[in-house]
Formats: structure tokens, sequence, C-alpha cells
């Protein structure tokens, strides 16, 4: 190969990026804007801490605020009906509980016995906690010559801790999801012309191709790779299928919208960054700033990652409020996406025969 030859073909390139200026600029904003996402999520990714304070003494008010300054989790302050419910739905990883009399019965024999309890399947352990209540500890007046002999619990009945899990059960929702969402794009052509019960029927047909290799990797999941899940298994199906259809109906929409190469080169790696940056698989999202948080539960996969989690990390089921709102909302988007599809492809061949 000559050195023509190389300048000829660069030159090619650069003409068709001239040509795709503005496919190759939106492209370009979503990776830069992606990287940045990443750098805001990653600096706000703290373990949330919720801290209960019923003492009437003053050492719970003043290991309280001690905790309340803390720079190593995000530290919230919380009724204890409230913090029981939100440690049991994983809105928030642990929660340090100070009785009425703990100041009282810390002065009496010298020992500080606060009630540390740790969600099930959570990002932190037990460690962690003690670590920031002993920073608290040093950082309090008049708590001088106490010894600390925490009461720690974890979650609910039998639990996983183990964060592989975590992690795990996240990526297994992103592959599902994912999988069900490109699918349609590859196996579905053009929908111009074609009847709307067609496409539906091929969104159909996407949605248990999704979900049996949704179920092979939660088979996976559980064989040789040897993770937990101490969850119904019927509901982890039955939000595998919501997942899978819900990402199938976008696919199918997408693969009508007749883009070209480039456009949906940018249209995809927007769907991909945007939810993968957002559904908390990588970063958590509870202790996130209020903005993100608003657009991550707009996310049909946050809603996917959210519900597997709590179903096989904390064993929730239908009288979850969590796993509720995220069967809701997944059949919700199914639901909206199929009408929208069949209102467009009808309203399309009605100006199809207009024109005819």
């Amino acid at each position: 190969m000559s050195a023509f030859d190389v300048l000829l073909g660069s030159e090619r390139v650069m003409w068709r990026f001239r040509h795709r200026a503005l496919d190759v600029g939106l492209l370009i904003a979503i990776v830069i804007g992606g990287f940045v996402l990443s750098a805001i999520l990653v600096r706000h990714d703290r373990p949330l801490v919720t801290v209960v304070n019923l003492d009437r003494g003053p050492i719970g008010q003043q290991l309280a605020r001690a905790f309340l300054s803390s720079s190593t989790v995000q530290v919230s302050e919380r009724s204890g009906s409230t913090a029981a419910e939100d440690l049991r739905t994983g809105a928030v990883d642990a929660y340090v509980f100070f009785p009425a009399d703990f100041s009282e019965g810390a002065l009496a024999s010298h020992v500080l016995t606060p009630d540390i309890r740790v969600a099930a399947g959570s990002r932190i352990g037990a460690d962690s906690v003690l670590q920031v209540f002993s920073q608290s500890l040093l950082s309090s007046a008049g708590t001088g010559g106490l010894r600390v002999q925490p009461r720690i619990s974890y979650g609910l009945g039998e639990t996983t801790t183990d964060p592989a899990d975590y992690f795990m059960v996240g990526a297994l929702a992103v592959a599902v999801y994912l999988f069900a969402l490109f699918l349609p794009v590859l196996a579905i052509e053009d929908t111009a012309g074609k009847p709307v019960g067609t496409v539906l029927g091929s969104a159909v047909g996407c949605t248990l191709v999704a979900l049996i290799v949704g179920l092979v990797l939660f088979m996976v999941y559980l064989g040789p790779l040897h993770f937990h899940n101490i969850g119904s298994v019927g509901l982890v199906v039955v939000i595998e299928l919501l997942a899978a259809a819900s990402a199938a109906l976008i696919g199918v929409a997408l693969a009508g919208g007749r883009f070209d190469a480039g456009r949906s080169t940018w249209v995809f790696a927007l769907l991909t960054v945007t939810q993968l940056l957002l559904c908390g698989a990588l970063f958590a999202i509870n202790g996130q700033p209020t903005p993100v948080r608003v657009a991550a539960n707009l996310l049909p996969l946050s809603d996917v990652v959210d519900g597997l989690r709590n179903v096989m990390l904390r064993r929730a089921g239908l009288d979850s409020s969590a796993v509720q709102r995220a069967l809701a909302s997944l059949l919700g988007y199914t639901l909206l996406l199929s009408g929208a599809i069949s209102f467009l492809m009808k309203r399309r061949e009605g100006r199809a025969r207009g024109s005819v």
C-alpha cells in the first residue's frame, strides 16, 4: 500500500465526515456527555445511610450531628418506621438507630450499643458503617472513655449481602433489556406497508426470544456462576418478560423510524449510554442529586434493575411497594408503546391511501 492510497482513503473518510457532520457531531456530544455524566455520578456514588435518633439524652444528639457531617457516606435523618421501610425496599444501604435510653445506658455501663441494620444486597457492610460511627465518636465531645458494642443485623429474614450479587443482578437486567432493544432492529427490515398486527407480532416474537435468553442467563447466574437468589422465580420471570416487551417495542419503533446508518448510530448510542449510566446498575441512584434521580426514574431499565434486585436480593413479593411500582411502570410502558405504534402505523397507512 502506497502513501497515496493511505492519503486517498483518509480523504474519503474525511469527506464522509463532512457529509455527516451533524450525525458525527451528535455522536461526539453523546460520548463527551456520557463521560462527564460518569464523572458526576462517580463523585456522588457514596452509600446512603440513615440515622434514627430517639435518644432523650445528650450522647445520641451529639453522635447524630457528627454522623450527619460525615464525608465517607451520605447521611440523612429519618423516623424509625420510615427508615425501616427504606431499608426493606433498598432505598438506603443501612441505618443506625439510637434508642430512647441510649445515653442513660451508655452513662451507666460506659458502653455504647447502637443498633446498626444493613440492607440485604447492600453495596456496603457493617464494617463501613462502624468506621463512620467511630469517626463520629472521635469528633463528639463528652463521649470519651466509652466502649462500643454495636448490635448488627442484616436486612429481613434470609439475606444475601455479597456486593458481587448486587452487581450481577444489575448486569442480568441490563443484558436482557439491551438484547431485547437491539433484536428488532436486526430482525425487522422495514415496517413500511406491513399491517399493524404483523408488526406487533414481530414485537411479540422478539419478546419471547429475549425472554428465553433472559431465562438462560438467569440459570447461568444460579448454576455455573453460583450467585444467589432468595426471591420468587416466578416474579423474576414476570419482570424479565415485561422488560423484554417494553424494550422490544422501543426497538420496533426504531426499526420503523427509517433511520439511515449515520443517525441510527447516535440514536442507539444515546439510548444505550443514557440508560446504562442512569439505571442504577453501575452507579447507585439513591444518593445522587435530585435531577439525576428524577431522570433515572423515567427510564424503564431503572425499573428492571430495581425490580430484580428487590426480588432476588431482598425477597420482596407482590406486597412490596417497590416491586409493585416496577411492575406497574413496565406494564405501563408496554401498553403505551403498543398503542403509540398502532396509532402511528394506522396514521401512516391512512396517509398512503390518501396519496393514492
